[in-house]
């Protein structure tokens, strides 16, 4: 199969998740130079020490708390360990935007099969990968998780894309880095994600152990991954996956544009190694799908379009939807204070963007910190009205 190029990254900007800087970056060189420094992670809780939100920590308040993380769109705190990958060819562009509605049903519908049967496997994530001029898709990636080795295959062979697609389907097993340094979810205004696909050398796999902490060291300390972790085949043989040798790797990661991402991924110490065999199976920018209905992070005003997947599956009779109360917080454009409320809806798509409790934020207001802001903005106001009123008195 070939290795599908990249695309230009202009097209794939995502500006509801600006929450990192590209000044915050370290160069290769530099994560290079202490890459043999990693020893593992040692973070307790990925909720309130995610890396996401490390940057932002000392200019949090109890005011600005949610605000910043949701302008930035949110980490995925459940991220799964393990899942079953599927990397597939386009045949026939022209069918697959036709099929592309019915392969949202198609997922969207594993996953409310999942809520009834949690031995069931469910649509995880589709990514459609972009081919080289960045105009067409030229490839589809599922990640399906659940289920076993047979029920994944026999999930995505009812797949409605499938009469799209050529008949060669890479399958492997993929364990998921529990590392939170290597589960991005945010990245630079201007930059895109890129997944790339490698398959190790006849040797590779016994040159993994020897380099596998200061590749690790290298995909944390250069802060660009989203995903990685090694991949084994899915071959059907008796031999249970987790003892099966890997055969590869998956990595999520983005970049500023095609020559950034190659030169990234040829100083990983897996390529020095040589672990990997040359090119990659797969490399390409891709963009992520919504397989739950759940997401949140699109951008306005799409978020508020309807949604025909929906009005699908509830036509058949394969989805309710129950009234929710949910409660929001957003910034008042005339005090510039944050004032939460309740929406009553029937939209899931709708969610709190409150993810913080009243009592953490009572103690984040209590810091030292905290009050010298409230008191800095307590005389600013001050000010600001003092000066409001000698203008009046002026006038």
């Amino acid at each position: 199969m070939r290795a599908l190029a990249l695309v230009a990254v202009s097209t794939l900007r995502a500006p509801s998740r600006l929450v990192r800087h590209a000044d915050d970056l370290p160069t290769v060189e530099e994560a290079l130079a202490s890459a043999d420094e990693y020893e593992g992670n040692a973070i307790v809780d990925p909720y309130y020490a995610h890396p996401d939100t490390l940057p932002m920590m000392h200019e949090w308040t109890a005011e600005t708390f949610e605000a910043d993380l949701e302008a930035g769109g949110h980490a995925e705190w459940d991220i799964p360990s393990e899942a079953f990958v599927f990397l597939r060819t386009v045949a026939d562009p022209s069918l697959r935007r036709k099929k592309h509605e019915d392969h949202l049903v198609w997922a969207r519908e594993s996953h409310l099969k999942a809520d009834k049967d949690d031995s069931k496997p469910r649509v995880y994530a589709s990514q459609l990968l972009r081919d080289e001029a960045g105009t067409e898709v030229a490839g589809s990636l599922l990640a399906v998780i659940g289920g076993d080795e047979q029920s994944a295959r026999a999930l995505v062979e009812t797949d409605p894309l499938i009469r799209s697609l050529e008949d060669d389907v890479k399958a492997y097993h993929w364990t998921i880095a529990g590392d939170p340094y290597l589960q991005l979810e945010v990245w630079p205004e201007g930059s895109a994600p890129f997944a790339m696909l490698r398959l190790d050398d006849q040797q590779g796999t016994a040159k993994r152990g020897a380099t596998r902490e200061k590749h690790l060291s290298f995909l944390r300390k250069t802060k660009r991954c989203l995903r990685a972790g090694p991949l084994r085949p899915l071959d059907g043989s008796s031999t249970p996956i987790s003892e099966r040798a890997p055969c590869g790797s998956l990595v999520y990661s983005f970049h500023e544009n095609e020559q950034s991402c190659l030169e990234w991924a040829s100083r990983d110490p897996y390529v020095e190694a040589g672990v990997f065999t040359e090119p990659p199976l797969l490399l390409a920018s891709y963009c992520d799908l919504d397989c739950s209905g759940k997401q949140v992070t699109r951008p306005a005003p799409f978020n508020e379009l309807p949604d025909p997947v929906l009005a699908r599956l509830v036509a058949a009779g394969l989805e309710e939807l129950p009234e929710r109360v949910v409660q929001r917080i957003e910034r008042d454009p005339q005090t510039g204070k944050y004032e939460r409320y309740n929406i009553t809806t029937l939209d899931p798509r709708l969610e709190s963007n409150v993810r913080i409790d009243d009592e953490l934020m009572a103690k984040m207001a209590s810091t030292p910190k905290a009050k010298r802001a409230k008191r800095a903005r307590d005389k600013k106001a001050k000010e600001e009205a003092e000066e409001e009123e000698f203008m009046m008195e002026d006038f």
